[in-house]
């Protein structure tokens, strides 16, 4: 499979851009998708473009995913929970005070 990126607009990161270059599909989704089904598929996309933004300087927030992975709010939000309770940090705009990245 080949990688999917796109170029998404943000609000302006430390170095003043707002552009984001995220990878939608990436190597290892398919294999995601038949070992785990959908959610964790999602799951493994959304931790992917948070760390993609982040390391951009512009870390996303929760409408930011909702848009890019066609998912409700509620449901991204469950999935950073179940993420986190493995003990990953999912660098969030609005939750990142405080942790240690």
């Amino acid at each position: 499979m080949v990688d999917a990126t796109v170029v998404y607009e943000s609000t302006k990161n430390r170095n003043g851009n707002g552009r984001l270059r995220l990878t939608l599909v990436g190597a290892g989704d398919a294999e995601a998708l038949k070992r785990g089904g959908v959610g964790s598929l999602r799951r493994r996309r959304l931790m992917r473009i948070a760390l993609e933004a982040y390391d951009q300087g512009c870390p996303i927030g929760y409408k930011d995913l909702s848009s890019l992975l066609s998912s409700s709010v509620s449901t991204l939000k469950r999935d950073v929970a179940m993420i986190e309770k493995q003990g990953e940090i999912v660098p969030l705009r609005g939750r990142l005070k405080g942790l240690d990245l």
